[in-house]
């Protein structure tokens, strides 16, 4: 029986990486193809951000999961820039994302923004987002924009994944859906980016980063736990870890459903400093060939944990492998490495001071935003 259900698990997963792979190939082809004759600067101008000052920055953010905003990139946007932020009618933060979502998200957004300017006459320069064409209802974001006149950013994030989800009563369902109303995106998978500017949309490559406010090292802390990991449980992670503890390493795990349950996102930094080691694995769903970038591949430098994930060619060109952070390829190697981490503390805190400093020189909010913002603004 275990054979079986081991086979159907296997068969089972070989076709969803399968579906994940195709697609993402499709996608990419598609564009590879397509030639290339935009400018970023022209883009840029056409797009009106010459006009855009960015002193006083009013920035409205249509945010969407709080374990991810409010793990630093909030806070951050509070600290550059006059912020507000999209809470729900009963008061919870975030998109509606079910039902009406559409409909529910703009009509609330327009009351919102009709609010802020009789009662405060705030009006935001920038709707910042991380959104995708089913929690939009597009018509009305063109007049919301038009009779405000904002600018929109959109936050790529998952344009491996979901970039094209397939129409629905007639608009795109993936983050493309949006790419009508957007004025820039900022791709956190540097390939994709060009897919923008062959749309003739303004883009940049938009590495993800953390908050030294959020997560930053806890002195003399005790080390309860080996391996730590914190995420959703799905895709290739169960087996991941089923592996390693089979192997004896001594492994807790948080998040939608491990049995630990879900951390408060408050707690995840003093979790990473428990932890010897935190474990990061950057497998979309079922496939060992695709990787998306993950905010654990900063946090964890910057709580001053060794931090060892997939390797993947954007993060060698973020953090110096064995020397910041730490790479694997194989599950074997994953397991050897961690071996040999747990078995010499000073080689281990070595790396893991080396990752923090780099991250919090290279990798926080405030550093990503300044950058950005500096080259489409005046």
């Amino acid at each position: 029986m275990l054979l079986k259900n081991k086979l159907i698990w296997n068969i089972n997963k070989n076709i969803k990486a399968y579906q994940v792979e195709s697609k993402y190939k499709k996608n990419f082809n598609y564009y590879r193809k397509m030639d290339f004759n935009n400018d970023i600067d022209d883009l840029l101008r056409s797009r009106g951000w010459s006009d855009v000052n960015k002193n006083a920055l009013k920035v409205f953010y249509f945010g969407g999961d709080p374990l991810q905003d409010f793990g630093g990139f909030n806070q951050a946007l509070a600290n550059m820039y006059d912020l507000k932020l999209f809470y729900k009618r009963d008061g919870s933060y975030g998109q509606y994302s079910r039902g009406q979502a559409r409909d529910q998200n703009l009509d609330w957004l327009s009351e919102q923004f009709d609010s802020y300017k009789r009662e405060e006459n705030w009006v935001p320069d920038i709707l910042m987002m991380q959104s995708f064409g089913f929690n939009i209802n597009i018509e009305k974001m063109k007049k919301l924009k038009e009779m405000y006149g904002f600018k929109i950013i959109n936050i790529g994030m998952d344009e491996r994944l979901s970039y094209k989800l397939g129409i629905e009563n007639g608009y795109e369902k993936g983050i493309a859906g949006l790419n009508e109303i957007v004025d820039l995106v900022l791709v956190t998978t540097p390939e994709c980016v060009e897919w923008y500017l062959k749309e003739g949309i303004p883009a940049f490559y938009f590495p993800l980063a953390s908050n030294e406010e959020v997560y930053f090292p806890i002195e003399n802390i005790e080390k309860k736990y080996d391996v730590g990991f914190i995420g959703r449980n799905y895709g290739l992670r169960k087996e991941l870890i089923q592996f390693l503890t089979k192997n004896g390493i001594n492994i807790k795990a948080y998040g939608p459903g491990w049995g630990s349950g879900v951390l408060d996102v408050n707690d995840n930094n003093e979790f990473y400093n428990s932890c010897k080691i935190v474990l990061g694995t950057a497998n979309i769903a079922y496939s060992s060939k695709l990787m998306n970038p993950k905010l654990r591949d900063f946090e964890v430098p910057l709580s001053g944990t060794l931090y060892i994930t997939n390797y993947t060619q954007e993060l060698t060109e973020l953090y110096q492998g064995d020397k910041e952070i730490v790479f694997y390829k194989t599950k074997d190697e994953l397991l050897k490495k961690i071996n040999l981490y747990l078995g010499n503390d000073k080689m281990r805190d070595e790396i893991a001071k080396n990752g923090y400093e780099k991250a919090l020189a290279a990798h926080t909010y405030q550093v990503r935003l300044k950058e950005i913002f500096n080259k489409f603004l005046k």
